[in-house]
């Protein structure tokens, strides 16, 4: 804006010096024409000097005020000029505006969702872990019948397997998210839900939060 502001002013200096150019090289032609055609020594007379003064007077008033006019009307227009600019970029800053406040909104929220699966990650790791030892613990340690022992063994292989799929799914699926450009919060919301109900039919929309 202020290089607009700039060239309006330069513009309109422009214009006024010109116009003042003219002015003055008009008088000076007057001048030269008015001292050629009649007598050109300094009167004495005060007739002489009225008829000059009148001479002038009607000839550069209208001038003038043509000038005048001329400056006025570029100054209103240099004024609507400004304040079409003006609203222009008051309008482009009030949609960067918006725009940086959805980007912001729209961040947080990524981050909020990759944060949940971080801690559903977390979550099934432990579960995992607690397996794993009550695996170790049924095998060193239960003095059940042979059948029902590899069957519980059985069951924690099962269970280790299932956690350790979902923990995978859960970091391609944050992985995604983290990588995946979205335009709306929406986006994200059905992106994260789809691949919850996907990994495990459990999972719900209210898991990931709103």
């Amino acid at each position: 804006m202020m290089d607009i502001k700039k060239n309006n002013k330069s513009q309109f200096g422009f214009l006024i010096n010109v116009g003042l150019a003219v002015i003055f090289l008009l008088l000076f032609s007057l001048l030269y024409f008015y001292s050629t055609i009649f007598d050109g020594d300094v009167s004495r007379r005060a007739e002489s000097w009225s008829a000059f003064g009148s001479f002038f007077g009607g000839v550069f008033g209208p001038v003038i005020s043509l000038v005048t006019l001329f400056a006025l009307l570029r100054t209103i227009q240099l004024q609507k000029e400004l304040l079409v600019t003006q609203s222009t970029e008051f309008e482009a800053l009030s949609s960067l505006q918006s725009e940086q406040l959805s980007e912001t909104k729209l961040s947080d929220y990524k981050t909020h969702q990759l944060q949940l699966l971080h801690q559903q990650t977390a979550m099934l790791e432990q579960m995992q872990d607690r397996y794993n030892g009550e695996a170790e613990r049924i095998f060193l340690h239960t003095t059940e019948f042979h059948g029902t022992k590899a069957a519980a063994l059985q069951n924690m292989d099962k269970a280790i397997a299932d956690s350790e799929y979902q923990i995978s799914m859960l970091i391609k699926l944050s992985i995604k998210v983290s990588l995946t450009t979205y335009q709306t919060i929406e986006q994200i919301r059905n992106d994260v839900s789809e691949g919850l109900k996907s990994i495990d039919p459990l999972f719900v929309e209210s898991d990931i939060g709103n």
